[in-house]
């Protein structure tokens, strides 16, 4: 498991970047084919910048795994492979109450991605969500 305490967030729409700290999460020490991450973040800046707020776009063997908060403030990880097409897992932090500390934890194998995101003030506040292959290549 990698546990990033520090990680580099930006979100589009924007001319600059918002920057918590360097960005250190060792993607060297998962595979493709199974891995997890641990982000926790601290306060609730996840909420103010508008469009998307990007954790993670990292390309890892032939899919690039990518963590975000959309517009509509859903926190979605996503799996895209050419071979296998793309998978994804969504929470809806508005149903969560919006909370200002979270920990968000991204797990993947070749059977499922999972996301799972707690109120790090509120231990009984949590959600899990699970994606499996949506897409398929056609041959």
């Amino acid at each position: 498991m990698i546990e990033a305490h520090s990680f580099f967030l930006y979100y589009s729409n924007s001319t600059k970047n918002m920057k918590y700290s360097p960005s250190y999460i060792p993607f060297d020490k998962v595979s493709e084919e199974k891995g997890t991450i641990q982000l926790k973040i601290r306060n609730g800046k996840l909420y103010d910048p508008p469009g998307n707020v990007v954790f993670f776009d990292e390309i890892i063997g032939n899919s690039t795994f990518k963590l975000y908060r959309n517009p509509e403030l859903e926190l979605i990880f996503e799996q895209n492979n050419y071979n296998n097409g793309r998978r994804e897992a969504r929470i809806n932090l508005k149903n969560m109450g919006l909370p200002q500390a979270l920990d968000i934890i991204s797990i993947w194998n070749k059977n499922h991605i999972t996301l799972s995101v707690g109120d790090r003030n509120n231990k009984s506040n949590s959600s899990t969500s699970v994606g499996e292959w949506s897409i398929k290549k056609v041959d």
